[in-house]
């Protein structure tokens, strides 16, 4: 310090600590805390981790305090300064060693929590990329984290690491574990995976009992029955529904529309009307029922009862409207209901507003990696291409080349 013109009184000064203390720490006796070693760094004039290289060293002295907190802090704070060499290789000292796994996860979740994703998913990825000898449970959260992440990211990798946490949701924290395989059958039922949502589902329901959670048994049990219906078990799926209509409150409300539908996908097209008659009973439910209903009118081509739909529940084609850029919750839901509107209106001889539906559902769906209902769109729109505006042929273009580049054509075909 001296050699730059900076005495050590000055210096202990600006950091309101004795100069005492300060000497301790400049000559070893005391280990230097990172946010002070900063400070220090600043004062001197020296960028920011000039000295973390040797503070990495210190970090691994057999004698030092807490050495796993200090090197925890210190991959949290290297990768917010963006020092990634020295990020990767404390990364790779605490994966050797072994010793460090519970702080790299903890680190994971501090990134996550606070939002930055890509940085929580390079270290809950670096945890999970070798099981052998780590223990269980920094797998399954690693894996049960990375799970959190990708549902409002990207429904395929979602899928593809609830499908590895489900052999490692036992070594989930406990008070977690519960909401683990809730996360993990609305990863199944996202992606339509049904025989998963069926075992996965009756798991979460036993688990909820136990912990007294009605409203867990309740949801779970109605992915249960979904999937039966999905599956062609009708018989399976107005048991199901039977099961938690007895919950009661909205949970015997959900019953009596999804027993309807139960019926409708069995061929009883008389229960359509009592369907919609449903809805209009309970019009703060009907948003929920709008995609299944919308879907049937026009597989049988009721296209009167359409009209009288968009007629009787504006609020609720409006309200769909309105969430179309929430793709996190709604995303999936909304992007079948524009599928549903386009065809509508292109069967109408509306084609202006049916190619922008479809361009909107095309995308949002695209987005969502949704293969199907992105091909669905896409067909709609090579139909009706001809019958496009000047401005309205060049998105249409322009779109089916974007979707034509990416896997999710490849996968649809």
């Amino acid at each position: 310090m001296c050699a730059m013109g900076l005495r050590q009184n000055d210096v202990a000064k600006e950091m309101d600590m004795s100069p005492v203390r300060l000497n301790r720490l400049l000559n070893g006796d005391r280990s230097i805390p990172l946010k002070t070693l900063d400070v220090i760094t600043e004062i001197i004039g020296k960028p920011a981790g000039y000295y973390y290289p040797q503070y990495l060293e210190d970090c691994l002295v057999v004698d030092v305090k807490r050495p796993k907190k200090r090197i925890q802090k210190f991959v949290t704070r290297t990768m917010e300064l963006g020092l990634d060499e020295l990020t990767q290789k404390a990364i790779h000292i605490m994966l050797n060693s072994g010793d460090y796994y519970e702080n790299l996860l903890s680190v994971g979740e501090d990134l996550r929590k606070i939002g930055r994703k890509k940085e929580a998913m390079f270290i809950l990825n670096m945890l999970t990329a070798e099981s052998k000898g780590r223990p269980g449970r920094v797998i399954a959260m690693s894996y049960y984290r990375q799970l959190l992440v990708l549902l409002d990211e990207d429904l395929d990798k979602a899928l593809e690491v609830a499908m590895k946490l489900c052999e490692y949701l036992p070594h989930v924290d406990e008070e977690e574990r519960l909401e683990a395989h809730f996360k993990v059958v609305s990863t199944f039922r996202l992606n339509e995976k049904w025989d998963f949502v069926d075992t996965y589902g009756a798991k979460l329901v036993e688990i909820a009992k136990e912990a007294g959670r009605q409203d867990m048994v309740g949801d779970a049990l109605i992915k249960r029955g979904i999937a039966a219906r999905k599956k062609g078990e009708i018989p399976k799926a107005l048991a199901i529904i039977d099961e938690y209509g007895k919950i009661g409150g909205l949970y015997a409300t959900w019953a009596e529309g999804n027993r309807l539908i139960v019926l409708i996908d069995d061929g009883e097209l008389d229960k359509i009307p009592e369907l919609y008659r449903f809805m209009k009973k309970y019009p703060e439910r009907s948003f929920e029922y709008v995609e299944y209903y919308l879907e049937v009118l026009i597989r049988h081509e009721l296209f009167d009862s359409i009209k009288d739909f968009f007629e009787d529940f504006p609020h609720e084609v409006e309200h769909l409207d309105d969430l179309f850029d929430n793709f996190s919750r709604y995303g999936r839901h909304i992007a079948t209901f524009m599928y549903a509107k386009a065809t509508y209106f292109l069967k109408k001889g509306n084609y202006n507003d049916g190619l922008e539906h479809a361009i909107k559902a095309a995308t949002t769906a695209a987005d969502l990696r949704l293969h199907k209902l992105s091909m669905l769109n896409l067909k709609l729109i090579v139909e009706h291409i001809y019958k496009a505006s000047e401005e309205q042929h060049k998105r249409c273009v322009e779109i089916l080349e974007l979707l034509s580049a990416t896997d999710c054509f490849y996968k649809a075909v």
